[in-house]
């Protein structure tokens, strides 16, 4: 079985799981990233900066939990994700903080 999109996992150290494994593999990264891409857009438009700080709490929630993975269930230190996490986190608390909200 070849998920053209999913090629890639590889690289990521994931492998494709098959049957339920793949159903939930593609429908919570989907979620995950396009819930956040339609939020940072819909805040950017319409400059409603408290749309952002769920965006920011679910990226910052993400770096922790790569931390308490590789802390509590021995998974590889995912220093790259964890770092760049955290800086698009901090990008976006930025921006928030600069975004003119309107009325």
């Amino acid at each position: 079985m070849d998920c053209i999109s999913f090629r890639g996992l590889s690289s990521f150290g994931l492998t494709l799981p098959k049957g339920l494994g793949l159903s939930s593999l593609i429908g919570g990264m989907s979620v995950f990233f396009c819930s956040i891409s339609i939020s940072i857009i819909i805040a950017i438009v319409y400059k409603q900066k408290l749309i952002l700080y769920p965006v920011i709490i679910l990226l910052v929630m993400t770096a922790v939990g790569r931390l308490a993975a590789w802390a509590i269930h021995d998974a590889s230190f995912a220093i790259e994700r964890i770092v760049a996490e955290l800086i698009f986190a901090t990008i976006l608390a930025l921006t928030a903080k600069n975004l003119e909200t309107k009325a």
